[in-house]
């Protein structure tokens, strides 16, 4: 995951929104990393 936030760094934080999540969560397909990134995203949405 690391890697590929640092990459999109920027794009992420133009378009990130809970849709984004959703989408990423479909494509990773994995209940833990599912959560997780769910929790990262509202972590860093009441961050900004």
């Amino acid at each position: 995951l690391k890697p590929m936030l640092k990459m999109s760094g920027n794009f992420a934080r133009k378009l990130i929104s809970k849709e984004t999540v959703e989408a990423v969560c479909e494509l990773i397909k994995c209940e833990k990393r599912h959560e997780a990134l769910k929790e990262l995203m509202d972590l860093y949405l009441k961050m900004k």
